[in-house]
């Protein structure tokens, strides 16, 4: 799959009408699994084009970027508690959210057929079938849920004795969990996961402290103007101490993945850029650098010999 789909599917995941986004943007995709409704805010489904191959598209936290919302979407990740993975693995943690959201991934049913369908169950049932090719891609907290799914998805296969081939496509995704973890997913993904991040996008420098008050210092026209810069009365440098705090705690630091390859840098001319210095405007920029209608923009305006996997 290619970056334009991936970040397409990604966005037809946040409209309310899923099956109508899906027929104008990917006339040619077809719904296969679509969740009956939301679980603790998670949505997802699985489309299929005429050649074969399947994508699952995971959506992203639901809401407009705003200050009195983004202590909210950080909470949303809770990236102050880490919960250990799921099959015993100690040394693989996920921050909280990223676990809460694994699990409402895991309770998504389709019941179109008459009986609840998980995705799990499915996508088992067509790898039993036929040789499953499939793309799991997102945008922001639904491009962190990507790679959590995708390992778990990997081992659940695994353990019922049927292969498929992967990939992973993530837009704007902040990190999962700790290093374990990336490490494990970029053993298992490293040659077929690619990660796209927008120039001057705060939110994928979530939850790793030392990115976070990287990128704060291209916004501010100094140090002192962090003050200025809170999230319900905590400022960028004091919600990173935070995390450091939390790391130290659990003896555990948040990595992202994909460290091998790098990321993919995107950049969308028309969106404005630091420095600035205050709030308000650190929020439209933010905003605009991370919307994921950018992401289409600026993944669309690539020339083509781009250099983006196939």
């Amino acid at each position: 799959m290619d970056a334009r789909t991936a970040v397409a599917l990604s966005a037809v995941a946040y409209d309310p009408d899923i099956v109508r986004a899906l027929s104008g943007t990917l006339p040619t995709w077809r719904i296969v699994w679509i969740a009956d409704k939301p679980v603790d805010d998670n949505m997802a489904f699985i489309a299929r084009d005429p050649g074969g191959a399947y994508a699952l598209a995971i959506r992203g936290t639901m809401m407009q970027f705003a200050a009195a919302n983004v202590a909210n979407w950080i909470e949303d990740l809770d990236v102050l508690s880490q919960v250990s993975w799921p099959d015993g693995d100690q040394e693989s943690k996920l921050s909280g959210g990223a676990y809460k959201g694994l699990t409402g991934l895991q309770a998504l049913t389709d019941s179109r057929g008459g009986t609840p369908l998980s995705m799990r169950d499915y996508l088992i049932g067509r790898a039993h079938e036929e040789a499953l090719n499939l793309t799991i891609t997102g945008h922001s907290l639904g491009g962190t849920l990507a790679t959590v799914y995708a390992v778990w998805l990997h081992d659940e296969l695994a353990a019922a004795s049927v292969n498929a081939t992967l990939s992973v496509w993530t837009f704007a995704a902040p990190a999962a969990g700790n290093t374990s973890f990336a490490a494990r997913y970029d053993a298992l993904f490293g040659a077929s996961s690619y990660r796209c991040v927008m120039d001057f996008d705060v939110v994928p420098t979530f939850p790793v402290p030392d990115d976070m008050i990287a990128m704060m210092h291209t916004y501010v026209a100094s140090p002192a103007s962090d003050d200025t810069l809170r999230l319900t009365g905590l400022s960028v440098r004091e919600w990173a101490y935070g995390i450091k705090g939390t790391e130290w705690l659990h003896g555990s630091r948040y990595a992202q993945t994909n460290t091998p390859t790098g990321s993919i840098r995107v950049d969308d001319a028309a969106a404005p850029k630091p420095p600035v210095t205050t709030l308000d405007a650190w929020l439209q920029t933010i905003a605009s650098r991370h919307s994921v209608q950018n992401y289409v923009q600026a993944v669309a305006a690539l020339a083509p010999n781009a250099p983006l996997a196939p």
